[in-house]
């Protein structure tokens, strides 16, 4: 539900339990997520990989927001990603993250 933009007390409400509760549930979700995508999410030998950076325009503290992404094309497997301002990350330094060994 929060992926698709619902607040964490809105889906306390939704789902009648506390925000608390919530918060934990996903806090035990990332981490499971994280494992998962460690252990199993390799790019051993990649055959073209793609850099973009998409600029942001938004309001207060998101103004001047940028994505830089890493996608292996062949396989579409999106191995990196890195949100920042323009000063603080470059396509390149995007990939210290990524999951190409």
């Amino acid at each position: 539900m929060q992926s698709e933009g619902m607040t964490k007390a809105a889906i306390a409400r939704v789902l009648h339990v506390a925000p608390g509760t919530v918060s934990r549930w996903l806090a035990k979700a990332s981490t499971q997520a994280r494992a998962f995508h460690s252990k199993h999410v390799q790019m051993p030998d990649p055959v073209e990989f793609q850099l973009d950076e998409l600029a942001y325009k938004g309001a207060g503290p998101a103004r001047n927001a940028w994505a830089f992404s890493g996608m292996e094309v062949w396989s579409r497997l999106w191995v990196s990603l890195k949100v920042g301002t323009e000063l603080s990350a470059t396509p390149s330094s995007s990939l210290g993250s990524s999951r190409v060994s």
